[in-house]
């Protein structure tokens, strides 16, 4: 019994790193979230930032159904305003469903005034569908 139990473990373990491997050719996604967790909100952004200080934007994402491996963001600044749209590297199900992992990445603004930071990702919440989430930041010299 302890034997088949290891196999199991093995080929699970094996077959999510497989799926994971950074030469792998699997397409890159949009991160997935869900907006229904109370403990961790999906997007956490500071409500105040100092021109030319960098603020961390943290998201919530979960991995999905599998083994999908967390990759970069694209990160934009225009102005007053910053676009993430972080990713995950689809890999094929390997028998559980993923918890979220609060990934952080850095916005700068190289200006005072009233922020917004848009988050664009799936959310689990709405079937999957691609959402634009905003957070207000007021930049101060």
């Amino acid at each position: 019994m302890r034997r088949l139990a290891r196999a199991s473990l093995l080929a699970t373990l094996v077959g999510c790193h497989h799926a994971s491997a950074p030469d792998d050719d699997r397409p890159r996604t949009l991160a997935l979230v869900d907006q229904r967790y109370s403990v961790q909100p999906a997007v956490w952004v500071p409500m105040t930032a100092h021109v030319g200080v960098p603020i961390d934007v943290d998201v919530a994402i979960i991995a999905g159904e599998g083994c999908d491996r967390f990759d970069d963001a694209d990160v934009a600044v225009a102005g007053l305003v910053a676009t993430v749209t972080p990713y995950v590297v689809e890999a094929a199900p390997c028998g559980h469903r993923a918890p979220f992992d609060v990934r952080t990445f850095p916005v700068r603004f190289d200006r005072a005034g009233d922020a917004v930071v848009r988050v664009r990702v799936r959310a689990a919440d709405q079937g999957g569908a691609e959402v634009l989430l905003e957070r207000a930041v007021t930049v101060t010299r």
